[in-house]
């Protein structure tokens, strides 16, 4: 299992009006810091500086008509989307329900690896011919 050193990974905050705010150095702003935003951070840092992917979107709208959703993170390699991650806070238990709805959030992507987290708990999961294998941790950038 992957864990998250907060001692590890140095982020920059700032309080504005009594609330806290995380800087993004993805988005290169400060951003509201909620639980999930906290876990979101953690990932990026990971997949920066861990798995060496660079080409990362936050948040990118998903239209699956009728419905429009947000994908928390994706990766891409190759100008391709290549991993989708799913962040929740760590009080919110990962089910397959989540599990599910990255599913079919990579309907329209066609992501090859999708993770799911909560911070404290991650899956991986691999895709290949139409068949969903779980990984102990997701490749490294070049590796696939």
């Amino acid at each position: 299992m992957l864990s998250f050193n907060i001692n590890k990974n140095k982020f920059i905050y700032k309080i504005i009006n009594d609330k806290a705010y995380i800087f993004c150095n993805v988005r290169k702003k400060f951003i509201f810091l909620t639980p999930e935003e906290w876990v979101r951070q953690h990932i990026l840092e990971f997949l920066i500086k861990e798995k060496k992917y660079y080409a990362l979107s936050i948040e990118k709208m998903i239209v699956s008509y009728p419905v429009k959703r947000r994908a928390d993170i994706i990766v891409y390699c190759k100008s391709k989307p290549w991993i989708l991650v799913e962040c929740k806070a760590p009080r919110v238990s990962l089910s397959k329900k989540i599990l599910d709805k990255v599913i079919f959030y990579n309907l329209h992507l066609h992501c090859r690896f999708l993770m799911i987290s909560n911070g404290l708990y991650h899956y991986f999961c691999r895709i290949e011919d139409n068949t969903i294998s779980f990984l102990k941790t997701l490749p490294s950038y070049g590796e696939y």
